[in-house]
């Protein structure tokens, strides 16, 4: 660190560091609760429509009824983060696929082809892929997945945060120059001490006085330098 540095800039770089690094944090906090929030809605929203295809699955499932099939999943086609939905029959080998036209599938998908007994959710960062149980007469006869692609949930995310990062740097340049503006009167009493200092130091006049441009602290550190500059200039009269 550069030691030869003015007690101003010493002091803009402390609140620039401060101010920085807590609004840093509070970026950072804001963008993992975002991101986790995000991601959470998704799933969850999957997981509703899940359970409404598999309240109304058992039917296709025991009857075979591709069909039905297809025109209960007909309804995906509107939803363009959908990218596959599986029906698959676990008290028989009934077995329907629905797959996006012309969008690549992630390996996630696959993980929806085996039945499931429970309800499950695998997620990363660019899809997330729910299971849902198809249950009739309290026994489970089968299962549907839904898999989705994340890109418009990162799409907002990223929106979101940009406004967050644009928000907090309009915060960082207003809060910086209100310090700037109460620690003036300091740096101003300071600089009238060392003026002052610099000029009885120089010229041995002692009738010189320094400006008090406040009365606390740093104001009687003033009045206290002022009393002694008068009793050094009466001890030499």
């Amino acid at each position: 660190m550069n030691t030869h540095q003015s007690i101003r800039k010493k002091i803009a770089l402390a609140i620039a560091a401060s101010l920085g690094v807590g609004l840093l944090l509070s970026f950072l906090t804001f963008a993992v609760r975002e991101i986790d929030q995000r991601r959470q809605a998704k799933t969850t929203e999957l997981l509703a429509m899940a359970d409404v295809v598999a309240f109304n699955a058992s039917a296709v499932i025991e009857f075979r009824d591709v069909t039905g099939a297809k025109r209960l999943l007909s309804s995906f086609a509107e939803h363009k983060d959908v990218l596959a939905v599986r029906l698959i029959g676990i008290t028989s080998d009934f077995q329907y696929r629905y797959d996006a036209a012309k969008r690549p599938l992630p390996a996630q998908v696959a993980l929806g082809d085996s039945p499931h007994l429970e309800r499950a959710v695998y997620a990363d960062w660019t899809s997330v892929t729910v299971a849902v149980p198809i249950r009739s007469d309290n026994d489970v006869v089968g299962s549907v997945s839904i898999s989705a692609s994340l890109d418009d949930v990162w799409r907002a995310i990223i929106w979101n945060l940009t406004l967050s990062l644009l928000a907090l740097a309009i915060s960082f340049i207003i809060a910086f120059a209100i310090a700037r503006q109460m620690l003036a009167s300091i740096l101003a009493a300071l600089g009238s001490l060392t003026d002052t200092a610099q000029y009885v130091a120089e010229s041995k006049d002692y009738s010189r006085q320094a400006k008090i441009y406040s009365d606390d602290e740093i104001g009687d550190l003033g009045s206290a330098f002022n009393t002694m500059l008068q009793q050094l200039d009466f001890q030499r009269m």
